[in-house]
């Protein structure tokens, strides 16, 4: 039905926005400098058998979901991370990533924080300085838009 679709697009746009406005406000109240990595977790998610401390021995690392129909590239927002020394370039990326959020809202356009993330953090790859892996090595639960539980592997 279409307005189980409405709510279940809205209930995500209100989760994104939720957690990226308390993941900006987390970073203004804390310096994470000092940190060797600096991870971010989904709460329904665990570190799976997978899971390689290796990969994220990046700037920045991230998973990408693919590409959307504009171009952008959905970026998996349940698990990343950023070495300490770079927190003061990631959380300018960050409140970007905010912005280009609400401008977009603003102009009646939904944008996810998974593509707001590919779009705040720069307008290239070589801007972005992300290094993307395939698998992030976490399990969790999703919800899908007929309300049933999903368990999947990352």
């Amino acid at each position: 039905d279409i307005e189980a679709l409405k709510n279940f697009i809205w209930t995500g746009y209100v989760k994104n926005v939720t957690e990226g406005w308390t993941i900006q406000e987390f970073f203004n109240t804390h310096d994470l400098s000092g940190y060797d990595k600096v991870f971010k977790l989904s709460g329904r998610y665990s570190l799976g058998p997978n899971f390689d401390l290796n990969q994220y021995n990046n700037k920045c690392t991230f998973r990408s979901q693919g590409a959307l129909t504009d171009g952008t590239t959905s970026i998996a927002s349940t698990a990343w991370c950023f070495q300490g020394q770079y927190f003061n370039e990631f959380k300018t990326k960050w409140d970007s990533t905010i912005v280009f959020m609400l401008d977009a809202w603003s102009k009646g356009c939904i944008k996810d924080l998974e593509s707001s993330i590919w779009n705040g953090f720069g307008m290239s790859e070589e801007e972005r300085q992300i290094t993307y892996v395939p698998f992030l090595g976490i399990i969790g639960i999703v919800n899908t838009h007929d309300g049933k539980n999903l368990v999947v592997s990352q």
